[in-house]
């Protein structure tokens, strides 16, 4: 079950040791100070990537590699990522959607009609297959396009075929069966010689369309960056980083769309949050770009909560290039308080910047204050240093000199409870760690914190869903609360794509995609669970639904929801088809009956 309390939260402790069956000791990390220290210096605390080889299946890619070679393929690789794309990619999704609408004749279906989905992943995989193929490759895949339709030259299948059959097997190769296998093989044979005929056309050696000259498509981006800039990938290179960009994250996108379904299921009042949402920002005739990505707040905080309830990587590994001293809490317990003190101050923020109509993240700079991207959390001294943001913040606010002080804001009342509130949070000790080197005697453990020396070469593995469950960062952390994502989260308490210089780069394609095509989602049907026996609660429907197993990422074992479709509404909101009541959570809930309308079991 993946609900449930971890091992820290029974400890009572963000921190803790334990020797692995060959006698390895391995330190967990769940402390969002740590963790921003550990993620901030590539240096000192590496990624083991000796335990990556196995994604090394088409080449070398940013995943597996390190050192210069890593430096060399993020620089090639941070330009692919780019607005163009990402409207490029919306309005694939928006063609996925009308292609699964028409095909499955969905958009023909009336008002209250129910389409009852055994496992959701059954349609959200075949999502994230599209929207590789079209936004990735640049391929005008169908929804309904037989798979085995063209199998051309020396190949045994289709490009479509090897690339579903890869894209649902992503796990260990050599534990594959022969035809798996042979899937990889041919779709590693399709991106090469992809690569190589995008290669000739960049270099002008065959003739282009106007089409091609138009390409934004990741897979076009990334050959051309490589070709254009300074630094270069080799083939296999190139090849080992499409499949990372392409294939690896495919299931991740596929099962959180899909765990968002369920929660959005099981909690209706936050469905019909989101959907007067969709309705108020979404055009009438349904027709979107880009554009509205960041108008879609709840959509995305929808999205967020579930990568926060169901992170895709249930631990990060990093090893220690030295010794190292670590200072925490002793107890995670008796200082849960100082989480509510944190939460106040965000709070006391936000109510600053909210009178001051400025964006909680937007900081007041000068010519001497380097800005949050310039600088680095980990100072000259290899110690951490508050977020400059934090600090320019606060400054900004305290400060005689300022141009607007926060009384002029606020009235003085709130000033004053806002003042204590930060102060408090400011006085907080913080949790730290060094490695061997000049700066090792500055730190000390102050009250209520511990000191553990450990030593070089020792596994640190960092635990996501620790860090997401802990109500000093998330309060009712196993209530599903997409508004929370509104406001700002403590920095390093939500890492579902890693952090600091390693961070996914696939992170905003993952989120363009889904937001886009929850968004549609949610305009047409409502989403609800399906029980699996007369009075089953809504406790008991999760631990049902959010059974997972951490295989290369979080896979769900079985999501089974129905689609029901809305009446269009004709003036805004108001006339649109409420939700069913909210699921009860007593033991003897009754079950509505279904409605007098057809009712179909979908064949995706």
């Amino acid at each position: 079950m993946l609900l449930r309390p971890s091992v820290f939260a029974k400890w009572g402790r963000d921190v803790f040791s334990c020797v692995s069956w060959d006698g390895r000791p391995i330190i967990y990390l769940a402390d969002p100070d740590l963790i921003q220290r550990v993620n901030g210096n590539a240096h000192h605390f590496p990624k083991p990537v000796e335990e990556y080889g196995v994604l090394n299946f088409f080449g070398p890619n940013l995943v597996t590699a390190a050192g210069k070679d890593w430096r060399r393929q993020q620089s090639v690789s941070k330009g692919v990522f780019n607005n163009d794309g990402w409207r490029f990619l919306w309005q694939e999704t928006c063609n996925i959607f009308d292609g699964m609408m028409k095909a499955n004749k969905w958009d023909e279906l009336p008002a209250g009609a129910e389409i009852k989905i055994e496992h959701a992943v059954d349609i959200t995989l075949r999502v994230a297959l599209l929207a590789i193929g079209r936004a990735g490759f640049g391929m005008k895949m169908t929804w309904v396009e037989d798979m085995n339709s063209v199998v051309t030259g020396d190949h045994t299948m289709s490009f479509q075929t090897a690339l579903h059959t890869v894209a649902q097997s992503s796990i260990l190769k050599l534990a594959l069966p022969n035809h798996i296998r042979t899937a990889f093989k041919e779709l590693e044979m399709y991106i090469r010689s992809m690569t190589e005929e995008r290669q000739k056309i960049l270099r002008g050696e065959v003739l282009t369309s106007p089409d091609d000259d138009a390409r934004c498509d990741l897979f076009h981006n990334l050959i051309k960056a490589s070709m254009e800039g300074d630094e270069q990938m080799s083939t296999e290179e190139l090849v080992g980083n499409i499949y990372i960009y392409l294939l690896a994250g495919h299931e991740t996108t596929a099962h959180s769309i899909a765990f968002t379904f369920a929660l959005l299921a099981l909690w209706p009042e936050k469905q019909r949050m989101v959907y007067e949402e969709v309705m108020e920002k979404m055009p009438k005739d349904g027709i979107t770009t880009y554009d509205l990505y960041k108008e879609l707040e709840l959509v995305q905080g929808a999205y967020s909560e579930t990568l926060r309830m169901c992170p895709p990587v249930q631990q990060i590994p990093k090893k220690l290039a030295r010794d190292t001293l670590f200072v925490f809490d002793k107890s995670n317990v008796q200082n849960a308080e100082l989480g509510l003190m944190k939460q106040a101050a965000r709070m006391a923020r936000a109510k600053v910047a909210e009178a001051r109509k400025m964006p909680t993240t937007s900081t007041p700079t000068d010519a001497s204050t380097p800005s949050s991207e310039s600088m680095s959390p980990i100072d000259s001294a290899d110690r951490f240093s508050p977020s400059p943001s934090t600090s320019t913040f606060l400054g900004s606010m305290f400060s005689s000199s300022t141009s607007t002080s926060m009384t002029s804001v606020v009235d003085a009342e709130d000033a004053d409870d806002i003042s204590r509130k930060i102060s408090a949070a400011a006085a907080i000790p913080r949790a730290d760690c060094v490695a061997q080197g000049s700066s090792w005697k500055n730190v000390k453990a102050t009250e209520g914190q511990m000191e553990l020396m450990v030593e070089k070469d020792t596994i640190v593995f960092i635990n996501p869903p620790a860090v997401h469950y802990n109500p000093k960062y998330f309060p009712e952390p196993y209530e599903f609360k997409p508004e929370r994502f509104k406001d700002d989260v403590e920095e390093g308490s939500f890492i579902p794509f890693s952090s600091g210089s390693r961070v996914c780069l696939g992170r905003h394609f993952s989120e363009v995609e889904s937001v886009c095509f929850l968004a549609y989602i949610i305009r047409e049907f409502e989403i609800h669970p399906i029980p699996a026996f007369e009075g089953e609660t809504r406790e008991q429907m999760l631990e049902r639904m959010f059974k997972a197993r951490p295989l290369i990422t979080l896979t769900p074992e079985s999501i089974p929801i129905m689609f029901k479709k809305r009446g269009r509404p004709t003036v805004g909101v108001a006339e649109a088809v409420p939700l069913s009541p909210p699921i009860p959570t007593a033991p003897d809930m009754e079950v509505t009956k279904a409605s007098p309308v057809p009712t179909i079991t979908a064949n995706v």
